[in-house]
C-alpha cells in the first residue's frame, strides 16, 4: 500500500507544464490529446473521460481516452446501468454547493468487494478497479465532469490532491471550448440512453441522428453509402480528433489523399463536415464488433 503523501515538487512541475498546454486548448478535437491524455499522465491513470450528463433525461455523452478501450457489448450494458454509478450522487451534490469542489473516488464510497459485486462493475466496467471524478460544473441541468480510472489498485490521497489542484485549469479550458463551439467542432460517444456518435456541439439534450434532428448529417431520404475499408479507417481516426495530417501519418498516406477520401464520401452521403461524416460509421454498417471508444 502506498503511503499517503502530498504532491511532490516533481508532481507540481508536471502539473504546471500541463496547465500551460491547457491554455492553448480551444477546440473539441484537442480534448483527447491535450486534456485527457495529459490528465492521465500527470495524475497517473489508465483511462480518462470527460462526460456531460443530463440529470433529467440521463443522456450521457463522453469523450474518452484511450478511444479503443471498451467493446460495444459493454457500452450497451453501461447504457442500462450508468445511472447507478456510485460517483454520480456525490458529483451532483458537489456541483450544487459553493466552494472548492474536491475529487471523489469509488473507494471513498464503496468497499472493494462491494464495487466488484455491483452490476455496473460486473456487466459494464469489469476492467475498472477504481475511478476518481472531478465535478467541473453544472449548467442547465447538465453535469460536466472529468473522471480517471485505474485497472488495478486505488487512487491515493496524493493523486486526489493533485487532481484537485488541476481543477481550475481544467474548468477554464473546457469553458473556452464551450464558448468556441459552432455545433460542428467534434464528436463524442453517447453512452446513454442509446450508444451512438453525436456532434459534441449539440449534445447533450438535442437529437443528433444522421439525417435527423440536427439537419446537418445527410440529405433527408438519402441512404448512407457503404464505406470502403480505407474510408472507414480514415473516419475512425477522424472520430479520435486527429487532423488530416495526423491521419495521414498514422495510415502512411499523404494529407491530400486523406482530404480526397473525406470529400468523396461527403459528396456521396450529402454531408458537409467532419462531425456529420463520423456519424456515418454507425449508419453504414454498424460497428462490425469493433471497439467504439
Amino acid at each position: 500500500m502506498e503511503v499517503s503523501r502530498a504532491p511532490t515538487s516533481a508532481d507540481l512541475r508536471r502539473l504546471l507544464v500541463w496547465a500551460g498546454e491547457l491554455l492553448e486548448l480551444s477546440e473539441d478535437g484537442a480534448i483527447t490529446t491535450t486534456l485527457l491524455r495529459g490528465a492521465a499522465e500527470v495524475v497517473g491513470s489508465d483511462t480518462a473521460t470527460v462526460t456531460h450528463v443530463d440529470v433529467r433525461t440521463r443522456q450521457e455523452v463522453a469523450v474518452l481516452w484511450p478511444q479503443a478501450r471498451a467493446v460495444i457489448s459493454k457500452v450497451g450494458a453501461y447504457a442500462e446501468l450508468g445511472h447507478t454509478h456510485p460517483l454520480r450522487p456525490p458529483a451532483l451534490t458537489a456541483t450544487a454547493e459553493r466552494g472548492r469542489v474536491l475529487p471523489v473516488r469509488i473507494s471513498d464510497v464503496l468497499t472493494r468487494p462491494a464495487w466488484r459485486r455491483s452490476a455496473l462493475h460486473v456487466d459494464a466496467m469489469p476492467d475498472i478497479a477504481d475511478q476518481i471524478t472531478l465535478p467541473l460544473f453544472r449548467r442547465d441541468g447538465v453535469l460536466h465532469a472529468l473522471t480517471l480510472g485505474r485497472h488495478s489498485g486505488t487512487f491515493t490521497d496524493r493523486q486526489r490532491d493533485l487532481l484537485a489542484e488541476a481543477g481550475a485549469h481544467v474548468r477554464a479550458a473546457l469553458a473556452r471550448v464551450h464558448a468556441a463551439r459552432t455545433g460542428l467542432g467534434g464528436v463524442g460517444l453517447q453512452l446513454a440512453p442509446h450508444p451512438r456518435w453525436v456532434p459534441l456541439g449539440v449534445a447533450p439534450g438535442v437529437p443528433a441522428d444522421p439525417g435527423g434532428g440536427t439537419g446537418r448529417s445527410r440529405a433527408p431520404g438519402r441512404p448512407a453509402a457503404a464505406l470502403s475499408a480505407r474510408e472507414r479507417e480514415v473516419l475512425e481516426l477522424v472520430a479520435e480528433g486527429l487532423t488530416d495530417a495526423q491521419v495521414a501519418r498514422r495510415l502512411g498516406l499523404r494529407p491530400a489523399t486523406v482530404s480526397r477520401h473525406l470529400h468523396r464520401l461527403y459528396g456521396r452521403n450529402g454531408v458537409t463536415n467532419r462531425a456529420a461524416a463520423v456519424l456515418l460509421l454507425g449508419a453504414s454498417s454498424g460497428t462490425r464488433g469493433r471497439d467504439v471508444r
